[in-house]
């Protein structure tokens, strides 16, 4: 035993991360091991085992390590408890930072840190205690007034931390800006939609006046448009009707000089079918005289 008496116990303690992404153990601060109910005796330190994670939705497993050494002259009373049959309290400070990153798709947030600060304590059993399990459950609370340890054998409970129990100042200026986003947010909405509205009701014929100017300026267009396209058609229609006259008409002459002049005086009769008026050789032969020499030519250029 010599001049100390050194105890080292390895404390692993499973851990629930119901949250969607991982929680790491990023660094540790050792905190102070005290033995006895008034924690009167510092006798070690508490550190964490590095590597130690919790995965997204998973368990995982923070271990710590308590390593005591009790020396002869502060020991007194101590010795002989770890040397009897009955419980020894043991409490101990537990700091480390978690660390949490969060990707959300293709965007990577900058990694938060929090410190994680608990008191914890458990009861460890003497050299000569004939229990099965010579430890305790280990709890944690915010405070040591706090802590109601069990003694061994009991069943080990479990424990729940949040954002609040680790960095209640950080997650309170969180939610007072998600607070202060929010309604402003909403009080930016609501004025847009009573100006919006106001607006509208302010000038309600405004908007129904536009569109019916609108439909009347549409109209007036198509109407014109129109006019000037049945115009068009009109001409286009006289042009061709023209066109069609002048045909007849040197058609007519054509016949009239090939015919010697019968066909020049023929009417049309109620049937609408065409007859001849009956005339004599005589007076056909007395028209043929009266030409004069370039007739056709006259005739030609008169049409």
């Amino acid at each position: 035993m010599g001049e100390t008496i050194h105890v080292s116990i390895a404390i692993h303690v499973v851990c629930s991360n119901p949250n969607p992404y991982e929680v790491k153990i990023l660094s540790d601060t050792p905190g102070h091991v005290y033995v006895g109910g008034d924690r009167g005796t510092d006798v070690g330190v508490l550190t964490l085992v590095e590597g130690s994670a919790l995965p997204a939705g998973g368990q995982g497993v923070i271990s710590v390590l308590m390593d005591s050494r009790i020396a002869r002259t502060s020991s007194g009373s101590l010795v002989e408890k770890f040397l009897g049959d009955g419980e020894i309290p043991i409490y101990m400070e537990l700091k480390f930072d978690v660390g949490v990153n969060i990707a959300i798709g293709l965007i990577q947030f900058p990694p938060m840190s929090a410190l994680f600060d608990k008191k914890c304590g458990m009861y460890i059993g003497g050299m000569f205690e004939r229990s099965a399990n010579k430890l305790g459950p280990l709890i944690c609370r915010d405070t040591y007034e706090q802590l109601d340890l069990p003694h061994l054998g009991a069943s080990a409970g479990g424990m729940t931390f949040s954002g609040t129990h680790m960095d209640p100042e950080r997650i309170q200026l969180g939610e007072k800006m998600k607070n202060v986003c929010i309604l402003g947010a909403g009080s930016l909405s609501f004025f847009f939609g009573f100006f919006l509205t106001y607006s509208f009701w302010q000038n309600p014929w405004q908007s129904l006046s536009l569109q019916r100017s609108t439909s009347r300026s549409v109209s007036r267009e198509g109407l014109a448009l129109r006019a000037t396209l049945s115009e068009r058609a009109r001409g286009l229609r006289k042009g061709m009707l023209h066109r069609l006259d002048l045909d007849g008409m040197e058609r007519g002459q054509i016949l009239d000089m090939l015919s010697c002049g019968i066909f020049s005086h023929w009417s049309r009769a109620d049937s609408t079918q065409p007859h001849l008026a009956p005339r004599s050789v005589s007076q056909v032969s007395e028209e043929l005289t009266g030409l004069q020499p370039g007739w056709w030519r006259n005739m030609r250029s008169g049409n």
